[in-house]
């Protein structure tokens, strides 16, 4: 885009907001329903990833939002521009951000989730990288400041790497049946656009990459859910007790609380006696599987 101001040419990206939504208020007729705004990946845009511009009743549900303002044009000759380079709202009312992961650029001068002139505004359960809002920061609830982790985002990838602080932090009353794949979502979603998606470990068998790059693995985890016992059968020679870690659903290994031992070279059992009940993750060289403790 070639933008003109004050007889100056300016080659770069002006703009380009991800989704812009525009004038949904009473004043402009929009009098009933709601606006539902969830599952969105948005990156790299010329400016904001979301934007609510003077809406009422607008809710942005498990939305993905990753360094838009990406051209920096907010910036560029002193012009300013705005602070909402990640997810924002300008005017309107009854306005509800819930179970996001906006990830800003700190080097500009914006904030991951902005906010002007909006009342009735709830920001919750959100994930955010980057500078927060002041005024945000005076009304949100459960924001958690962190790397959200994502698998490949320079590459467009983003799925939940298994240690993600986003597993499992969404609150469930706001988050979809589904994720922007059409994956279902669990009884403890996460935050953002995707899910995370884990291995069926119930008695299914699952390829996994070995040491050997050229040569797959099949192994088998039983029974799911259990009361103290794991068993793992794999057929992979290659595989050392070694190479299985145990995880509990904040990321922290866990491996060293459990008592395990080889019934053969193939055949490793895991006692899970002293763990309380709940979810918990075992990683068997890059496949994960998630079990049930009960």
């Amino acid at each position: 885009v070639r933008r003109i101001k004050e007889g100056t040419v300016i080659d770069h990206i002006d703009e380009g907001k991800g989704i812009s939504l525009q004038k949904n208020s009473v004043a402009n007729g929009w009098t009933h329903g709601r606006i539902l705004v969830e599952n969105n990946i948005t990156y790299w845009n010329g400016f904001s990833g979301l934007h609510n511009n003077e809406g009422d009743r607008i809710n942005f549900f498990n939305n993905t939002a990753y360094y838009n303002s990406y051209t920096a044009s907010i910036t560029y000759g002193g012009t300013g521009g705005g602070n909402n380079i990640g997810m924002s709202t300008a005017g309107g009312d009854d306005v509800n951000f819930f179970n996001n992961i906006v990830v800003a650029d700190p080097n500009l001068s914006g904030f991951t989730i902005s906010a002007a002139g909006t009342t009735n505004l709830v920001v919750s359960h959100n994930i955010t990288f980057g500078n927060t809002d002041p005024d945000v920061a005076l009304i949100e609830k459960f924001e958690l400041v962190a790397d959200p982790k994502f698998v490949n985002p320079a590459n467009g990838n983003f799925r939940l790497k298994w240690d993600s602080p986003a597993i499992g932090y969404a609150k469930k009353q706001k988050a979809p049946a589904d994720d922007f794949y059409g994956n279902l979502r669990d009884a403890d979603p996460d935050n953002g656009a995707a899910e995370k998606i884990f291995s069926n470990a119930n008695l299914v068998t699952t390829p996994i990459n070995t040491v050997d790059e050229n040569t797959f693995a099949e192994v088998s985890v039983f029974p799911n859910p259990t009361n103290d016992f794991i068993t793992i059968l794999s057929h992979n020679p290659e595989l050392k007790i070694q190479d299985i870690q145990v995880f509990n659903v904040n990321g922290q290994d866990i491996t060293a609380l459990i008592s395990s031992s080889n019934k053969d070279v193939s055949n490793f059992e895991f006692d899970l006696s002293r763990l309380n009940a709940g979810v918990y993750f075992i990683q068997i060289l890059d496949e994960t599987h998630r079990i049930f403790k009960q």
